[in-house]
């Protein structure tokens, strides 16, 4: 499995390289977006900001549960991440 994880991790380095695009160019334009999206008259758009900030905020892991359906049943599991 190491060489698998490595395999990934390097791909995927090779692809930010090439496209220029990385975690902190993404993290920038969600603020950026979410900035804009908050901005007050005709532009506030709350729902898109909520989007944006809750995007952040899981990739920061600042989210420590998370609620799932399990099937037919409407019974929810309580998960930690």
């Amino acid at each position: 499995m190491p060489d698998i994880a490595a395999a990934i991790a390097k791909a995927q380095a090779a692809r930010a390289e090439r496209t220029e695009i990385t975690q902190d160019w993404v993290l920038e334009n969600l603020v950026g977006t979410v900035e804009r999206c908050l901005a007050p008259g005709d532009a506030f758009q709350p729902s898109a900001a909520l989007k944006g900030l809750d995007l952040a905020g899981r990739h920061l892991g600042m989210f420590g549960t998370t609620l799932r359906h399990a099937g037919h049943t409407a019974a929810l599991l309580l998960l930690t991440t």
